[in-house]
């Protein structure tokens, strides 16, 4: 939060999650989730615990992103 909302009104984006709009809720989880993936590694790599967060990290985004960690090929029909 404290990274993701000054950087939202950089953007020129206001608003809150509760109330609206949705150009701001979408750009709150679009900026969030990366934020706090680097955010993880870099304070794992710092307290030498960065292969465990990595692969963490890695679980957490091959649910949205499959065909990024796995071999993904067009089905046959």
């Amino acid at each position: 939060m404290m990274v993701v909302k000054p950087l939202m009104k950089a953007l020129g984006i206001t608003g809150t999650l509760g109330a609206g709009p949705w150009s701001y809720r979408i750009a709150y989880a679009v900026l969030t989730f990366p934020l706090y993936s680097c955010m993880l590694l870099l304070v794992s790599s710092l307290v030498c615990r960065r292969p465990y967060f990595e692969h963490l990290l890695i679980r957490m985004w091959s649910r949205p992103l499959p065909c990024l960690f796995r071999r993904c090929s067009p089905s046959h029909n």
